[in-house]
């Protein structure tokens, strides 16, 4: 294999206190390190505490300052890097020698084992070792695009019907989509997203072991021996999407029950499989074009959640979607891509921006923790960075550590123009990597699941006019969060977060932030149905007593929303903010109902704010023109030639739907894309600065 008898050190020891064990042993190249772990042979490297585990524990914690790790169990040996930008475990190299030793002493013969020993010989050697710790993140950036071109031009084709080269359009989802009457084009656009979504979703749950693998083209085999009269989506999908995934099991149907390939999965409410388009159960969806998306698409590709580069990782996936992003946009071509700003950023650059934002906010609140605990400025002055504060946090006090983790939980993290949710991935990336080093200080268990629930529970915010990227951004987060479930515990206890009203649709350039409207009586939507709800979630909360404040909060919102005094707007905003708080931790029909109580209140707020602000603008503008001539761009006084003021598009109403955030005096992080612009366009003495 090319290695010297001095390239391998026993026993090497943690550089940092964080972690007291050994490596087994150590691969050394100059400056570089390979830690290896050597588990007894044919040991499962997925045990916790031991093998991929162990390695991947010592290069996150950094505890041996180094950046690569070997796992082996004699057969099965792997390859992984810690990238400290995206703060994530990926694996180089996996190759199991199992069948070849098999097939070489006991005779058995196995197919594909031809390439097995020359594949690890040449990528265990030494030489691949040294080009991988410096060149094979590079390789790994070209497949990553490599992958990202062809899955994007497969997926494009068989959702939208566009060829790769041209806009013929061919048979594809959009086209084989029967609508509820009336439907908008972008609400058929809107569902054939979210389908993809949840069909993608599903084959990253195959990767995790939560449902069957293949689970789609069993089910489709199995309605295919039965001859339904119904179309698969109808008698399968739709089941799956709205009975098992968002329904708890001991509330499922018996004939749901009875469908073997159901029994076993896990509920996961999170709103992925709740409606998303109006009367979204009229819909329906030919079978050929279902069978080619399942055989052709989704059985063609990898998906896994494990960190291998090789396959379609939710990394990936995002690139993917950012794409997509740009294809809905670009239908009026360029232009409109630039009049909404869609663009695609690499992840380099959302991990360098959410870091050097998110970083030093957060060190300002240490500092000032620290000051409140009696540190004086000598003390706290060495921590120019919040790096520098975690590199010392062992000597720590406790309680400082919990006043910290308490002050990042209040963090409102925002992107205005959020897109597909890249630099809301990246933002919930830092937060986790944070309170991920502060809780291990507490010495508590840390489950990165309930980290990354917490995080985008607590911190993360975004908002697009692009409600496919709405849905793709909710997605991505989703996604993120199942990289790290607990099989054991899922499906009682770790059920996704709902993020509807947390991720939103809308223009963020366009709404009502806290300007002086002349609004018209709002009409409370609270009627005898709305009351008995409220009736229905308020006895369900009564019979636990750890529900007391959620009991509170919702008969709160219940007076609010009957006043028949009082300002209206405010007192139907306060029930809403109220409403959304519980709707965010809550799950099965009780997240149900509330969604539908919460976007009742929205639509009354908005029939009545959207035409005040609209007649907001317009006023403004008219008598900052007045000023001149009195009359407005048209001559006339008028917004639209006719006296009456232009309708403004897809309003977003940031004191409606975060109004509680701006009540307490906005957002403390905004993060996304800076204004990029040519350098040559500006005057010198601002190309200079």
């Amino acid at each position: 294999m090319g290695f010297a008898i001095d390239d391998l050190h026993r026993r090497t020891s943690s550089e940092s206190g964080i972690d007291r064990k050994e490596a087994d042993y150590t691969l050394r190249f100059g400056a570089e390190k390979i830690l290896v772990e050597a588990e007894p042979l044919n040991k499962d490297l997925k045990t916790l505490g031991s093998g991929i585990e162990q390695v991947g524990s010592w290069l996150e914690k950094r505890s041996f300052r180094a950046d690569y790790g070997l796992a082996t169990n004699g057969f099965r040996w792997v390859l992984l890097k810690y990238d400290s930008e995206e703060y994530k475990l990926k694996k180089l190299l996996d190759i199991d020698l199992r069948g070849f030793f098999q097939e070489l002493f006991w005779q058995k013969h196995i197919a594909g084992l031809k390439d097995i020993a020359p594949k690890f010989y040449c990528g265990f050697s030494r030489d691949t070792i040294l080009f991988i710790a410096k060149e094979k993140i590079n390789f790994l950036e070209m497949h990553k695009e490599k992958i990202t071109k062809e899955f994007y031009e497969d997926y494009i084709l068989y959702v939208f019907g566009a060829e790769k080269r041209s806009d013929r359009q061919v048979h594809c989802l959009l086209n084989e989509i029967s609508s509820a009457e009336d439907s908008l084009d972008s609400e058929k656009r809107l569902f054939s997203v979210n389908l993809m979504s949840r069909l993608i979703f599903v084959k990253f749950l195959e990767d995790k072991g939560l449902v069957e693998n293949n689970l789609l083209g069993k089910l489709f085999k199995d309605y295919d021996a039965l001859k339904l009269p119904s179309t698969f989506y109808k008698a399968y999908l739709q089941v799956l999407f709205y009975d098992v995934f968002n329904t708890a099991s001991n509330k499922r149907k018996t004939n749901v029950q009875a469908i073997g390939l159901f029994r076993n999965i896990p509920y996961l409410n999170g709103g992925l499989f709740r409606e998303s388009v109006s009367r979204e159960k009229e819909y329906d969806v030919e079978n050929d074009i279902l069978r080619e998306i399942i055989k052709n698409l989704l059985e063609k590709y990898s998906f896994t959640l494990n960190g291998d580069e090789q396959a379609l990782n939710p990394d990936i996936l995002g690139n993917v979607f950012e794409k997509t992003i740009n294809y809905l946009t670009g239908n009026a071509g360029e232009n409109k891509r630039k009049d909404i700003g869609a663009y695609y950023t690499p992840e380099e650059i959302t991990a360098y921006i959410s870091k050097n934002t998110i970083q030093p906010v957060i060190l300002e609140k240490v500092k000032a923790i620290l000051k409140q605990f009696g540190w004086s400025d000598a003390n706290i002055a060495p921590y120019n960075t919040l790096d520098d504060f975690i590199e010392d946090i062992e000597s720590t006090n406790p309680k400082i550590i919990r006043a910290i983790c308490d002050e990042i939980d209040k963090l409102k993290v925002l992107d205005p123009a959020c897109g597909s949710g890249h630099f809301l991935t990246s933002a919930m990336k830092e937060l986790v990597f944070t309170k991920k080093k502060l809780l291990e200080r507490l010495e508590k268990e840390v489950s990165y699941f309930a980290i990354k629930k917490q995080v985008i529970n607590n911190n993360l915010y975004g908002v697009d006019i692009e409600e496919a990227a709405v849905e793709i951004a909710k997605l991505r987060l989703w996604l993120s969060m199942i990289e790290n479930i607990d099989l054991p515990d899922f499906a009682h206890t770790q059920t996704l977060p709902n993020i509807e009203y947390k991720i939103i649709g809308g223009n963020s350039l366009i709404g009502w932030v806290d300007e002086p409207l002349n609004q018209n009586l709002v009409i409370t939507p609270y009627d005898e149905r709305m009351k008995g709800v409220f009736e229905t979630l308020k006895f369900a909360y009564s019979r636990n007593e750890s529900d007391v404040e959620r009991f509170n909060i919702l008969s709160e919102s219940e007076e609010l929303l009957s006043k028949k005094s009082g300002n209206a707007v405010n007192n139907l905003k306060k029930a809403y903010a109220g409403l959304q708080s519980l709707y965010a931790k809550e799950e099965g029909e009780g997240a149900v109902r509330l969604r539908e109580i919460i976007a009742a209140i929205r639509k009354s707020i908005y029939s009545v704010v959207s035409p005040a602000f609209q007649n907001y603008i317009f006023s403004m503008s008219n008598s900052k023109k007045s000023g001149k001539n009195g009359k407005n761009a048209n001559g006339n006084g008028a917004g639209n030639g006719n006296g009456a003021p232009p309708k403004l598009a897809n309003q977003f109403h940031w004191n409606i739907d975060f109004g509680d955030i701006i009540d307490a005096g906005g957002f403390d992080i905004i993060i996304g894309n800076p204004p990029y612009i040519r350098s040559r366009n500006l005057p010198k003495k601002d190309r200079d600065f």
